[in-house]
């Protein structure tokens, strides 16, 4: 590394060749050297070694030296001071070769189209201006962005916004299909129950009442309403592996199978639990229905109500709800 005073004096051709080679020295070098050559002018390149592994280039103005970049020996990088980097204008696609654009030390990156010009990013087009506090970016479908308001600024959609016709009040209401419609599915639209205090016993082997007061007659008034039973009974037998059965009927069809819908598996005599039915029925009518419960047994005695033989009262209980379909 040298520097040279790029002066050629008239001299012998020994003293030439050697001023001839340092200023090819100090070319090839940039003019490498702690402190700016004693023969720049305005417009000269030099290279400030004075940190031997991460020099300088800098560009002498005739006044002062504007340092340019930074070279790093070790990592083989170049690190420009000037982050402004003005590019004229391509006359091809700039193609980084795979690699990123990325700003240091926490940089932003910024792209500025110039007028009405717009960033277009992988066909999206983005708007040239920001939007109010509270939008949302969204798209047109076609590719164009622009800000709006998704959600409205009082949190509520007026009518007028809507394609929907008619009148809400206490009952009617406007669905998500956009339809205004009366308060419907899932509303409870009348209760009944009945209890039952009485020893009641059988040995029937096929479904029967045993003159039980569980018993509820309903109206509906749909046929797209549903009918809710619930069902709770103290169940007993008076010997084991009885396995007394219990069912729901609606008139005169079983809701359960054969086998009912609950039944006490005990090897136990003289034994009682409490059991309990819970049943959604699509009776599909607007007829009076009757739901009531049953009882059968396998071998021996069904007991409703009491532990048997003791004929204490414990009460049973049913109850109907006919639910908005």
């Amino acid at each position: 590394m040298a520097q040279g005073d790029y002066l050629i004096q008239n001299q012998s051709f020994p003293s030439f060749r050697s001023d001839l080679n340092s200023t090819l020295e100090a070319i090839n070098t940039s003019n490498s050297g702690t402190s700016r050559p004693s023969s720049a002018v305005a417009g000269t390149v030099w290279l400030d070694t004075t940190n031997a592994t991460n020099p300088i280039l800098k560009f002498f103005d005739g006044t002062n030296d504007i340092s340019l970049a930074q070279l790093d020996y070790t990592a083989n990088t170049v690190n420009w001071f000037d982050s402004t980097v003005i590019i004229s204008p391509l006359t091809a696609d700039l193609d980084v070769g795979g690699n990123a654009i990325i700003s240091s030390s926490n940089g932003n990156i910024t792209f500025t189209p110039d007028g009405t010009g717009k960033v277009i990013i992988d066909g999206l087009s983005f708007p040239t201006a920001d939007g109010t506090s509270g939008q949302n970016l969204i798209t047109d479908g076609s590719g164009n962005l622009s800000f709006s308001n998704v959600i409205p600024a009082d949190n509520t959609v007026s009518l007028a916004k809507l394609t929907a016709t008619g009148t809400k009040d206490a009952t009617t209401f406007l669905r998500g299909d956009n339809t205004f419609a009366e308060a419907g599915g899932g509303k409870i639209l009348q209760v009944l129950g009945a209890t039952d205090s009485t020893f009641r016993s059988t040995t029937s082997t096929s479904f029967v009442t045993a003159s039980n007061t569980l018993s509820v007659a309903i109206t509906p008034s749909s046929t797209s309403s549903k009918i809710f039973i619930l069902l709770t009974v103290n169940l007993g037998q008076n010997s084991g592996n009885n396995r007394p059965r219990i069912t729901i009927f609606r008139d005169s069809t079983n809701l359960g199978n054969t086998d009912g819908m609950a039944f006490l598996n005990s090897t136990l005599g003289d034994f009682h639990v409490p059991a309990s039915i819970s049943f959604l029925d699509s009776p599909s009518s607007t007829s009076s229905l009757t739901y009531q419960l049953y009882i059968k047994c396998s071998t021996d005695t069904g007991i409703l109500n009491a532990p048997y033989p003791i004929s204490a009262t414990l009460t049973s209980s049913i109850t109907v709800m006919e639910i908005a379909g």
